[in-house]
């Protein structure tokens, strides 16, 4: 009987990490380029697939990653769960980029679900602190904050840049802002924060102007974008704070929960006050239909950038 994964959720760094771990507990490495097969649900043909589940491998085990399984239709899986049961040498893995993917399983069969949710723009200081330590050093709160603030949210660009701020700095002591600096250039954040600025004023010519002087700076603009997220996502937890609390104790937990300096702490309510729940909502789908833009559609992506930059201003 086959052993059958069902990998479920966006978050794709850890999905791919969980996917390297099986090929090398599974695979024989002299083998491995024979053992090993990727599919593409509806884009493949289903019959090759089909034909590939039953096949034994060489001399060792088998394994068949599908993505964007939750293409295929009921009938499909069905067919697919059948016929790897069935392959004793077969371990199938079953991606999909949707949380409840594991709802698809035909019954009776079943399958190991790993699920992998999505870390948010404001989780990501947290998580590169946890990561570094997973390597053996260890950074700063604010070294954290800077390199979340001029990287975004690509987790496989910040793992990588830890790996080359490890051995940037002498592994013997933390890693400061400063560090952070020198590697990856100024804050990021503090131009973000003069472009989220223009965008609650409405201006767009200024936010364009802003976009502009940042791509300038050797940024791309999916790094802008990630940046952009990261900001609106603070804004949107303030906004339900300062809903639910009003005034002096709304601005107090605010201040308190982002760690804000008390001379920035008015310059961030105007910028809260500045949009509606409603708009911080739509915003952020903005802002990921514009990330999903860039990496799907052969446009240039500061085209992109900029018409995303454009809606915002017209919410």
């Amino acid at each position: 009987m086959a052993t059958i994964f069902c990998l479920c959720g966006e978050n794709t760094f850890f999905k791919q990490k969980k996917i390297n771990e099986l090929k090398k507990e599974i695979l024989e490495p002299r083998l491995a380029a024979l053992n090993y097969e990727t599919h593409q649900a509806l884009v493949d043909d289903f019959i090759s697939l089909k034909e590939n589940l039953c096949s034994l491998s060489f001399f060792n085990q088998k394994l068949i990653l599908v993505n964007d399984a939750d293409r295929f239709n009921a009938s499909q899986l069905k067919e697919i769960f059948s016929l790897a049961q069935k392959n004793k040498s077969l371990t199938l893995i079953l991606n999909s980029d949707k949380k409840n993917f594991s709802q698809q399983i035909p019954p009776p069969y079943k399958a190991n679900v790993k699920t992998f949710k999505k870390i948010y723009s404001n989780e990501i200081p947290s998580w590169l602190r946890q990561r570094i330590k997973e390597k053996g050093s260890d950074m700063s709160p604010a070294a954290a904050e800077i390199l979340a603030q001029n990287l975004g949210n690509d987790l496989q660009l910040l793992d990588l840049t830890l790996n080359t701020l490890i051995n940037f700095v002498d592994k013997k002591r933390r890693i400061e802002k400063e560090d952070v600096e020198k590697l990856v250039g100024p804050n990021l954040g503090e131009n973000i924060f003069s472009l989220v600025d223009a965008v609650a004023d409405r201006d767009v010519n200024l936010a364009l102007k802003l976009a502009g002087s940042i791509l300038g700076g050797a940024r791309e603009p999916h790094q802008v974008l990630g940046v952009l997220a990261w900001n609106f996502t603070r804004l949107l937890i303030a906004r339900k704070i300062f809903v639910k609390y009003k005034d002096l104790e709304g601005r107090k937990k605010i201040q308190k929960i982002f760690s804000l300096k008390t001379f920035f702490v008015a310059k961030f309510m105007r910028q809260v006050n500045s949009f509606t729940l409603r708009q911080l909502g739509s915003s952020l789908q903005c802002l990921l239909k514009a990330d999903t833009d860039i990496k799907t559609l052969a446009v240039n992506p500061r085209y992109i950038l900029e018409i995303a930059i454009v809606n915002l201003c017209a919410l």
